[in-house]
């Protein structure tokens, strides 16, 4: 999967850089703004709470007009550009038409959906508006400011696991990688779907490399299955995972105790091998699925 990893993955890799760089740049200036905040014996005090929310909010608005960031949030639009070229170059006997790919799965709504997600109003909503609620939630439960920063540790943990439905892990990196992975999935998902049903593929293979922080079912994957993969076979895998919640020692905490997590952690509650292609190992996956033909 060279082309893959060259093409797709290089631009997945290249947006994070850029994100994370970005996010430590931000994370400094907050800091220095939060510090603003009015107290008193320690307490943090609401009265300049506005003013300081105001200079948050033109940080942030500065930051994402600025051409750079306009030139990146470019780049990883053209996701699925990038993603239907590098399948119809890997399927070169097929023939393929990248054009007539991005046609026949309706994938353009996906390159309207990438910068909906990361133009203003998904970023206030899913990385300035936390930070907010967890500056407002210092200043009503009367917390210092080394609390609040403190705080700030969880909200910009880059190695968090969390969906987006929690406020751990919302920075904009964290929140850039999600909407990059889910949308290289979904669109990736539309053409291996598209070649199983057209072309009668009937086995899978999946792709990527495990690190410490890896779920169970992607580590189970990835580490002691043999690829190409049956659907008989995918369907007792998914089986033993999706919805368990058995706990299982994954690694260990920063104090040194083993980390659990359940068995089916990450994955889509609905995943089944019909839908594989496209959810792969839940939100946030950074492995992928290809459809493939079993030799019988």
């Amino acid at each position: 999967m060279t082309l893959w990893d060259n093409t797709v993955e290089r631009l997945l890799d290249e947006f994070e850089d850029f994100t994370k760089d970005l996010d430590e740049s931000l994370k400094k200036r907050i800091d220095k703004i939060v510090a603003k905040l009015d107290s008193k014996d320690g307490k943090l005090l609401p009265q300049n709470l506005t003013k300081v929310f105001n200079e948050i909010d033109a940080l942030f608005k500065s930051e994402f007009q600025t051409k750079g960031y306009k030139i990146e949030m470019a780049k990883i639009a053209d996701l699925v550009s990038v993603i239907t070229d590098a399948n119809a170059a890997m399927n070169k006997p097929l023939k393929l038409s990248a054009p007539e790919l991005i046609k026949a799965n309706n994938l353009d709504l996906f390159k309207e959906q990438i910068i909906t997600s990361l133009s203003d109003a998904g970023l206030t909503q899913n990385v300035i508006l936390p930070m907010k609620q967890m500056i407002n939630s210092s200043v009503s439960l009367g917390h210092g400011v080394e609390a609040l920063m403190n705080e700030f540790d969880t909200l910009f943990d880059t190695g968090s696991t969390s969906q987006l439905t929690t406020i751990k892990g919302r920075s904009l990196q964290s929140y850039g990688r999600q909407i990059a992975n889910d949308a290289t999935n979904a669109v990736n998902g539309q053409i291996q779907t598209h070649l199983k049903d057209k072309y009668g593929l009937n086995g899978i293979r999946y792709i990527g490399s495990t690190i410490k922080d890896s779920r169970p079912f992607c580590k189970h994957m990835i580490d002691k299955e043999k690829f190409p993969m049956s659907y008989d076979k995918l369907d007792k895998v998914l089986k033993e995972y999706v919805g368990n919640k058995t706990k299982v020692v994954v690694g260990k905490n920063k104090n040194g105790t083993p980390k659990e997590v359940q068995k089916g952690a990450g994955m889509y509650a609905e995943t089944n091998t019909k839908n594989f292609l496209t959810v792969v190992g839940g939100y946030n996956c950074r492995h992928r699925a290809f459809a493939v033909r079993l030799e019988i």
